[in-house]
């Protein structure tokens, strides 16, 4: 739906992450040209670094470009029990598709609705945030007609949630080891 658009939007919103998360003013500044250079200028047979990532995972859903946006004018939009959620979304939809044939909830409309319920319950029930965005983005699919899936859930949010999920999983299990060794 967005194309490469939202992958722009994803690029600012790790140029806002970047200029939130670096404090040496010129190292800053750097990272972001070095960045901005590499998602602009043609890398491979005329074609952007952009324009590359959307030709192979496709347009991020209606809800990451809506996060993204929820990021760069509020320092954290998602909470680790939403990112949780989300995650385990994404799985659902993407092992039904890909492994388990007899879960596939993103072709049937029924099962689909009754999993999208579930996230929209368990958003409400641990993220006013995020369950506001969820609700936004079906009213806005709806209205575009598109699928809820696809409305909800790219590669993208999964991704990130993964990666999020694998960084705390890390920062706990570091913590612990440094609570034993005292």
């Amino acid at each position: 739906m967005f194309g490469v658009f939202g992958i722009y939007i994803l690029a600012l919103a790790i140029i806002m992450w970047i200029m939130r998360n670096y404090s040496n003013v010129i190292v800053k500044y750097l990272i972001i040209l070095c960045y901005m250079i590499i998602i602009s200028l043609p890398i491979f047979y005329g074609f952007s670094a952009v324009n590359l990532i959307y030709s192979f995972f496709d347009s991020p859903s209606i809800l990451c470009i809506i996060i993204c946006i929820a990021y760069i004018f509020k320092k954290d939009s998602i909470n680790n029990k939403a990112m949780l959620i989300y995650f385990i979304y994404g799985l659902a939809l993407y092992l039904g598709s890909l492994i388990f044939p007899y879960l596939d909830f993103y072709h049937d409309p029924l099962a689909l609705g009754i999993v999208v319920l579930c996230l929209v319950i368990a958003l409400m029930l641990t993220s006013t945030l995020c369950f506001i965005l969820t609700s936004v983005t079906l009213f806005i699919g709806y209205l575009l007609d598109i699928s809820m899936a696809n409305a909800t859930m790219c590669v993208y949010l999964w991704v990130y949630c993964m990666l999020r999920l694998c960084k705390n999983l890390v920062n706990f299990l570091v913590l612990k080891k440094q609570d034993f060794s005292k």
